[in-house]
């Protein structure tokens, strides 16, 4: 939801500078610098972006263990002993 409100604002400023600019003021109902309201849209977009690539790989990963009947113990035990095998 986050993701889709910075971008929605974004969407905004760009496309039509003036509303963007009177509606930020309607909300806060104050004087807003629009620049770093934007600028802080932008940052929350690209963390945000950014937490929900984490989240999809380990989504993916929980999704292979399930698909191979192991847990992540199994899964990384196998991993050591295979690690160990090619050290020897």
């Amino acid at each position: 939801m986050h993701v889709s409100a910075c971008v929605t604002a974004i969407a905004l400023y760009v496309s039509d500078y003036d509303t963007f600019s009177n509606n930020l003021n309607l909300y806060f109902r104050s004087q807003t610098n629009e620049k770093g309201f934007f600028g802080t849209q932008i940052f929350l977009a690209v963390s945000d972006f950014g937490m929900l690539l984490f989240i999809l790989q380990l989504l993916i990963f929980h999704i292979y263990l399930i698909t191979t009947d192991q847990t992540t113990y199994m899964y990384i035990t196998s991993r050591k002993t295979r690690s160990k095998e090619y050290d020897v």
